[in-house]
């Protein structure tokens, strides 16, 4: 007779051997559990310092630079070996936390039966992938043991151990997650090998799929989608999509893979992005977008929907200090979105208010979008800085002038005009955040200081307002700060990673030259190539939550538009400013879930009140595409390109 869970365990289950087992499994999984839960804690710990470390290294070479004037050698070395290691060690905390970025969107339908089976081989695959690179990685570091770094005299092993160390803590995260999330039989707890064998079926397939008339990029597209829909992570489906085509191909070392995930990643200019996402972290929690909103709107906030307009140009002053859209969604919709709802704005016009200004401050520098485009076209992350303000300002005046024309209808209220006092009381309270890009862009376009050197320093004005001047953060918040910012970092480094190893090898297949020969076949219209490319960053962008169709489409469009006489610098900002819109895409796009869940709103329904403002975000799209000078005129004054 079966029983429900409220009875307890009967006495006869002690006495059988079923009986047994569950509760030698039960106990088995308390073990690891808390084994796993030990582990996962001191790595956390471990990345937080290394980001600290890395803070320190380059506020020395700082500091040698510029006070002392006597340049530290090591700087550069050190802070790369320890981001190397933070990443990949980083990558297996978010392996054991199921943080990594995923499409779930398909398996929300699934019946739970198909959701247990697309985990289990999603984490099959994790496992896959961690092997590959723990034991590829460690035969890859071994073999370039020879080559040593320039100034610390450290063999190149050292750091593409890495590689290695992260995937053997993948491997050991993944497949202990299941028992450590209570799983009692363990028939679905090693299930986890489903996915293995899933990896390999790739291989066992393939003369078959080639006799059906799959060719190997066909195949790498099916892999794509297929895993995608089963929600694997979207940086271990790239992985297991360049397996795939490796393994049709033929001929290729796995060896590849390590290398070029290590290589990808290991950057010194890379280090300005978990600088500018702590600095993002520290400011949102700090207070800084509170007192630049309140500014904003005693300035503005009378004129016919100064409200909305205060969110517009409250997100573009803090675009350009944060460096993520996350955070600006977080950060001013989390303030200025109850203050609308107060003045009468409807949920759904002020979350659409908030989606559409963090659309378009994505092009507000410093944006982390803008250092991998740096990284992926060889491009200046200065020059792409300095493209990047007018084409915002243009979409923000389109924005504020929809709003200015529209209040009417939509009967939004203005606030009194602000009184003397009033003004310079949050005119006060502003100059410190204000100093921020101040500081920042002069140190960077004045030639001064590094993108990467001027974001330590921008962490260090950070962490000395949050603590000192407004002491909104306390020292016992700093550990958890910095793990999570850590942990971000971590999660699109990977992606990074992972998206160097499929663009290789689409690269070394002859993608994109197969693609400039359609394209040019198709047309000869550079115009034609534009739009076809937003339109395929925009949707893919919805899908693949912006940066990784930024990592795959940029090295393989690139080359294709400048073979049309589009200038690279040209066409960076638009695929930036076109994946901003596309993360904002209902229902789908991870920006507008956000800003909907801060308005306490259903996605669906705020499709048809964002529709109007999706219609302006792509007209000041097309207007920055048709007009390069807007792109263009800033770097050309300030740069020789």
């Amino acid at each position: 007779m079966e029983r429900s869970p409220s009875d307890g365990v009967a006495a006869t289950d002690v006495a059988t051997p079923v009986g047994i087992r569950a509760r030698l499994v039960r106990a088995d999984s308390t073990v690891i559990s808390r084994a796993m839960r030990g582990l996962a804690g001191t790595s956390s710990l471990l990345i937080g310092a290394l980001l600290a470390g890395m803070i320190v290294v380059v506020l020395v070479g700082v500091y040698s630079r510029y006070v002392v004037n006597d340049a530290v050698p090591w700087v550069e070395d050190l802070s790369r070996l320890l981001f190397l290691y933070l990443v990949f060690v980083g990558a297996a905390v978010a392996t054991y936390d199921a943080s990594h970025v995923a499409v779930d969107s398909a398996i929300r339908r699934f019946s739970d039966r198909g959701r247990a089976i697309a985990r289990f081989i999603s984490n099959g695959l994790t496992v896959a992938a961690g092997c590959l690179l723990a034991v590829h990685g460690a035969i890859f570091s071994n073999s370039i043991a020879w080559l040593r770094s320039h100034a610390l005299d450290l063999s190149a092993q050292w750091f593409f151990a890495s590689v290695a160390v992260g995937g053997l803590l993948m491997v050991v995260y993944a497949m202990a997650r299941p028992l450590a999330e209570g799983e009692t039989r363990p028939g679905r707890a090693l299930a986890t090998l489903a996915g293995v064998v899933a990896a390999t079926l790739v291989s066992v397939a393939e003369p078959a799929l080639e006799a059906g008339g799959f060719t190997p990029l066909l195949l790498v597209v099916v892999t794509f989608v297929g895993l995608l829909l089963l929600g694997v992570p979207i940086a271990i489906t790239m992985l297991a999509s360049a397996l795939t085509l490796m393994v049709s191909r033929g001929g290729t070392p796995l060896e590849v893979v390590p290398q070029n995930m290590g290589v990808g990643v290991d950057s010194f200019t890379l280090l300005a992005v978990p600088f500018f996402i702590l600095a993002g972290t520290l400011m949102e929690r700090g207070g800084i977008s509170q007192r630049l909103v309140a500014w904003v709107r005693s300035m503005i906030g009378h004129v016919r929907g100064g409200l909305g307009i205060v969110v517009v140009l409250s997100e573009y002053l803090f675009s350009g200090i944060s460096g993520s859209t996350t955070a600006d969604v977080s950060a001013i919709g989390s303030v200025t979105i109850p203050a609308m709802g107060k003045a009468g704005y409807t949920p759904a016009l002020s979350v659409s208010i908030v989606a559409t200004s963090a659309a378009l401050g994505i092009l507000v520098p410093p944006s982390i979008a803008m250092i991998f485009v740096a990284i992926l076209t060889g491009e200046s992350v200065g020059a792409l800085f300095a493209a990047g303000f007018l084409p915002a300002a243009v979409m923000a005046a389109l924005l504020i002038g929809f709003i200015y024309l529209r209040a009417p209808h939509w009967g939004l209220p203005s606030d009194s005009r602000a009184t003397v006092p009033e003004l310079l009381r949050t005119s006060r309270g502003a100059v410190i955040p204000l100093l921020m890009p101040v500081i920042l862009f002069g140190a960077i376009f004045g030639g001064i200081a590094t993108p990467t050197e001027a974001s330590a320093i921008a962490v260090v004005y950070a962490l000395g307002v949050g603590l000192f001047v407004y002491r909104e953060i306390r020292w016992s918040d700093l550990p958890r700060i910095f793990v999570g910012a850590a942990k971000i970092t971590a999660i699109v480094m990977f992606l990074l990673g992972a998206a160097s190893v499929l663009t290789w090898n689409l690269a070394h297949e002859g993608l994109p030259s197969t693609i400039a020969r359609g394209m040019i076949s198709l047309s000869s219209s550079p115009l034609l190539f534009f739009l076809i490319s937003i339109l395929l960053i925009v949707v893919l962008s919805a899908i693949l939550e912006g940066l990784p169709t930024l990592l795959v489409l940029i090295p393989l469009l690139l080359p294709i538009a400048e073979q049309f006489g589009i200038d690279p610098l040209h066409f960076a900002i638009v695929a930036i400013a076109a994946q901003g819109i596309g993360v904002f895409i209902p229902p789908i796009g991870i920006g507008i879930i956000l800003a909907s869940s801060i308005g306490r709103i259903s996605v669906g329904s705020i499709i048809g009140p964002f529709a109007p403002f999706f219609g302006i975000l792509i007209l000041g799209l097309l207007v920055i595409t048709l007009v390069p000078w807007f792109t263009l005129v800033v770097p050309d004054l300030l740069f020789t390109r």
